[in-house]
């Protein structure tokens, strides 16, 4: 299922939090605690609110809270942190002009999940999406490299060449060699993790990459883990040779 990316860019106010998954059971949501949402004006705007020009658009606030599962066997926390805006929003009813906060955050521990992983996928490359998902709030490029790294730890738990023999000693193969020898076996999820490799190549080397871009790479490792490790998918594709071959149900 693709990354519902919306979820990622929607602000929390002072009530609530965005529908975020709970990253411990996956079942319950992620919701705001209101009593521990802290905020401060940052340096700048201490400073600007001394200035008889001084406005709402001008302000900047630091904060810290805390999301809780609202699922009762779970009760999961997370810490979220980042900045603040003051927004104008309409009040038609009453014509005139109220201001809320809303804010943006740049860290979430643990975070919740952007993807779907199966629960049969090694420890090794969950660990890598994990940490992939606490860096996208602030950092897009060092996402691309855990994902990058997740191809990595991946091909080793297929058990994918590292290294090659040379003229004199092993001589260590690179990430697109090692999905090249992956290819032989798999080779429509090689082809996807050759693309999920040129957009970590992106974010190591190039200050192009975006938050678009990490959420692409979710993607193509989303459907590459689950053509490998999600029951699912392959009882379905039984399911549906049983269901051709009988002409009915089976």
């Amino acid at each position: 299922m693709p990354v519902d990316r919306t979820l990622f860019d929607e602000p929390l106010t002072e009530s609530r939090a965005p529908n975020w998954r709970c990253p411990r059971c996956n079942g319950g949501h992620l919701r705001l605690a209101p009593e521990t949402l802290h905020k401060k004006f940052s340096g700048d705007t201490t400073h600007a609110s001394k200035d008889e020009g001084f406005d709402f658009d001008w302000v900047v606030t630091r904060f810290v809270a805390l999301v809780k599962c609202d699922n009762n066997l779970c009760q999961e926390t997370a810490v979220v942190a980042g900045y603040g805006k003051v927004i104008e929003v309409p009040n038609w009813e009453a014509q005139e002009i109220e201001y809320e906060d809303r804010f943006f955050p740049t860290y979430v521990n643990p975070s919740p999940p952007i993807i779907q992983i199966p629960k049969k996928c090694p420890e090794s490359v969950t660990d890598e999406l994990k940490t992939a998902a606490v860096s996208l709030w602030g950092d897009a490029p060092s996402t691309a490299n855990h994902l990058r790294t997740a191809v990595e730890r991946l091909l080793d738990e297929r058990k994918v060449p590292k290294t090659t023999k040379g003229k004199k000693k092993r001589v260590r193969l690179y990430l697109h060699e090692r999905i090249v020898l992956f290819e032989k076996t798999h080779p429509t999820q090689a082809n996807a993790l050759k693309a999920a490799k040129w957009l970590g190549n992106a974010g190591s080397h190039t200050n192009t990459l975006d938050r678009k871009d990490v959420f692409d790479m979710f993607d193509i490792l989303e459907r590459v883990l689950e053509d490998l490790y999600a029951n699912h998918t392959k009882n379905l594709a039984k399911l549906i040779n049983a269901v051709n071959k009988a002409k009915g149900p089976v």
